[in-house]
């Protein structure tokens, strides 16, 4: 037992150090894009491009990749994944033109695009169903610590003292190292399917027949609309209509993502006791302070008072691990997991990191630089009304036993 526990620890550590690698080279260009402006002559309207080509690039890859790990293994996916995302980052940081620049994320998009569903579906797997949501709300929540906590205060530090090129040179390094811990350190999970289950195409379309399996796309877009806005425009604004340095712009969004991390803990532990749809109720309720948040000019009147304020309303990221893996794996058969959160993924990145940005992107240059953040807070919205809709009796976690008591009373 012991053993097991400690195993389970190590790739939760493992997990989490990599998918915060990850998600920290995702949003590398948004955290840069201050100093990419001066470079590249971004604008919002192609800073809105860029996350848009990385986020249809990602969405395809992830449903891809993902049903087909469930078929031939996590591994043999996974690791030639991290090598690639990790090498095209640094590629990043070579390019000379705009263009260049949009060409490497559209490939570091379909490079990185199977880490997000293969390893969730890894932690979802290897979890007890007790602590399952902890679990997973420990890894997922790296993209909090790692990414949006130390990533915008490191990055724009690099930048700062020496140049954008250097910022996206160091974010990839750690990618490499991390797919060689894995390649020695993690053993393939045991398929939760046999081989000949999975030959038939209409065996991943099963997932379809779940209405919360709907519900968490629906859900998922909202979210990805939210925070693909929220990080791609906030720091933008901040230096552009609020007047911050990108340097007190990236000071905020850490903060946004430290206290992002701790709420992103508590959020799926805390649904282990209270059900899934509880738990998304309240932090979506409570999510749609954050980015309007930014628009008002009383918030910046001390910059402690806006960090305080971010830290209080920084509760989006529970919402990624209960929406968009929890939800949909639960709701799903057990051995279509990657599927169904490769479908949640490609849907939210198609119209929330794809759609979205372009129009938060155009509509900031045509109505200012607040409406992606408007569009972002709408976003949350859906992720409420999506939560309201679900149905307790499909899932297989904790709302499935509240079910089952009330359907025997």
């Amino acid at each position: 037992m012991k053993r097991a526990q400690g195993s389970t620890i190590t790739l939760i550590g493992i997990l989490f150090i990599t998918w915060g690698i990850c998600f920290l080279t995702r949003m590398s260009p948004l955290f840069l894009a201050p100093y990419l402006v001066k470079g590249l002559g971004l604008t919002s309207g192609k800073l809105g491009i860029l996350a848009a080509g990385t986020g249809i690039s990602w969405a395809a890859s992830s449903l891809f990749f993902g049903a087909l790990s469930d078929r031939a293994g996590r591994k043999i996916i996974l690791i030639p994944a991290i090598f690639a995302f990790s090498f095209i980052n640094v590629f990043s940081g070579c390019v000379h033109t705009y263009s260049q620049l949009l060409l490497v994320r559209i490939l570091y998009g379909i490079a990185a695009g199977p880490c997000w569903t293969i390893i969730t579906a890894i932690i979802k797997g290897a979890a007890s169903p007790e602590h399952r949501g902890r679990d997973v709300g420990i890894v997922v929540n790296a993209s909090s610590l790692v990414a949006l906590g130390v990533g915008p205060i490191l990055l724009t530090q690099i930048a700062s003292h020496f140049n954008w090129r250097t910022a996206f040179i160091v974010a990839g390094v750690p990618g490499l190292i991390m797919g060689v811990i894995i390649w020695i350190f993690v053993r393939e999970p045991a398929p939760e399917a046999t081989k000949e289950t999975m030959t038939e195409f209409k065996a991943y379309l099963s997932v379809l027949r779940h209405r919360n399996v709907w519900l968490a796309c629906l859900g998922s877009v909202g979210l990805i609309t939210c925070i693909t806005n929220l990080n791609t425009f906030a720091p933008l604004y901040m230096t552009q209509a609020a007047h911050l340095t990108p340097t007190m712009a990236g000071w905020v969004f850490g903060i946004h993502g430290v206290a992002g991390f701790f709420y992103g803990f508590l959020g799926p532990a805390m649904s282990d006791r209270t059900g899934r749809k509880k738990a998304i109720l309240l932090f979506s309720s409570v999510s749609v302070i954050l980015p309007l948040l930014f628009l008002f000019p009383i918030a910046y009147v001390n910059l402690f008072l806006l960090m305080a304020l971010v830290a209080i309303t920084s509760v989006q990221m529970p919402l990624g691990s209960l929406v968009m893996v929890l939800v949909p794996s639960e709701s799903a058969p057990k051995h279509l997991a990657g599927t169904a959160i490769g479908l949640a993924s490609m849907v939210s990145d198609i119209v929330g990191a794809t759609i979205s940005p372009m129009l938060g992107g155009w509509m900031a240059e045509v109505q200012g630089p607040g409406f992606p953040l408007i569009l972002a807070a709408a976003g949350v919205v859906i992720v409420f009304i999506a939560a309201a809709c679900l149905k307790k009796s499909e899932m297989q976690g904790p709302d499935a036993g509240k079910a089952a008591a009330l359907n025997r009373c």
